[in-house]
């Protein structure tokens, strides 16, 4: 009897544990025209018997791996631009590898997207947003502040500091954190030397506890075409303010090697107008009067090139070399010009002052 009593425990035990064990699911997905994988698909399992549901994400290889527990699931595959997958499991007992999975182009998909990519100019991934500065018509004469404003999740202090969600943006050039990247450089740098800029709102744990605020990559133009190829640009506004420049990008690539170089040469001189008209009372009634003129004129001459060499020992490592030299000469005028009146707003001083600075900075890195 006793021996009875333990084979139906034993029984029920195994009957329980093989019901709430999890088994593993996995599988590829690729682009049904060129057999690519497919990152960031997503992979839905639906249960047939109480309809809840479970997902999951490809790596960058496509592949997936997910646990589910035992019984039948309807599984659906989708991803941005393609038309959706499905396919059934009629009975999860065990670890089951489901094969490749294709996916294939949906063109009216693609139709949409381009025209909406093409009017904000922003890309989308899991993990940042690129801003292409290419397309962005500051860039035909403005600095990196300039274009750092019109970066999505990115805004600009009053004293030129970008930040993200209104701490300090960690800043990047080219993936690293140089003299460049601090911010008298980046108020100097032409936007036009400016490929695209990514901006990381929450860095993953590769990234140092200090940069938890954001990081802001700015990728500078250098040609990835093989062969010898390259780009002249110019800029010019007359008038008030005066801008005007020009900038040239040049690079030489085979399949191990690629020279690159860029080079620009800006002059700005915005100018800010403000008028400001006061009343002051006494008891109620007028007493005076002041009006104040005020000018605000920033002169900017920057001459920077950069220099460098990729070298390719295959698919996964690289050696990157880079110089540059930057000679950015400016100066600052203010002028304010108050009219003082009495309560009959007759004149009766005029005070009239000027402020101006003058600042030089050459800085070589290599």
């Amino acid at each position: 009897m006793k021996e009875y009593l333990l084979f139906i425990i034993a029984l029920l035990f195994c009957i329980i544990n093989a019901q709430s064990q999890d088994f593993v699911i996995s599988g590829k997905v690729v682009d049904g025209a060129n057999n690519q994988p497919l990152e960031y698909a997503t992979i839905i399992f639906t249960s047939s018997e109480n309809n809840k549901t479970i997902g999951s994400l490809t790596d960058k290889k496509g592949n997936f791996k997910i646990k589910i527990s035992k019984g039948a699931y309807k599984v659906d595959v989708e991803h941005l631009s393609y038309k959706p997958n499905s396919l059934t499991l009629d009975n999860v007992i065990e670890d089951t590898d489901i094969g490749t999975i294709e996916l294939w182009v949906d063109v009216e998909a693609l139709d949409v997207i381009a025209i909406s990519a093409n009017k904000n100019k922003t890309t989308l991934e899991l993990d940042k947003k690129t801003y292409n500065v290419e397309k962005d018509i500051v860039a035909n004469g403005g600095t990196s502040i300039d274009v750092l404003a019109n970066a999505p999740s990115v805004s600009i202090s009053s004293e030129g500091i970008p930040l993200i969600r209104g701490n300090t943006a960690t800043i990047m050039i080219n993936g690293r954190i140089s003299s460049r990247s601090k911010i008298d450089a980046l108020r100097n740098l032409p936007a036009s030397s400016i490929q695209k800029i990514e901006v990381i709102t929450t860095p993953s744990a590769k990234f140092s506890g200090d940069k938890s605020s954001g990081i802001i990559n700015i990728v500078l133009k250098k040609g990835l075409d093989n062969g010898f190829n390259g780009s002249v640009t110019g800029t010019a506004s007359l008038g008030e303010n005066e801008i005007y420049g020009a900038a040239t990008s040049l690079n030489y690539r085979t399949n191990k090697l690629n020279v690159y170089t860029n080079t620009n040469f800006y002059h700005r001189s915005p100018t800010a107008k403000t008028t400001v008209k006061n009343e002051y009372f006494s008891n109620g009634i007028t007493d005076s009067y002041l009006d104040e003129g005020r000018k605000y004129n920033r002169k900017n001459i920057v001459f920077e090139t950069l220099l460098g060499a990729d070298y390719y020992f295959n698919d996964y490592t690289s050696l990157n070399i880079e110089g540059s030299y930057s000679n950015y000469n400016g100066d600052f005028n203010n002028n304010n010009l108050s009219k003082y009146f009495d309560a009959n707003h007759d004149l009766t001083l005029i005070n009239e002052r000027n402020i101006s600075t003058d600042k030089k900075n050459r800085f070589k890195i290599v």
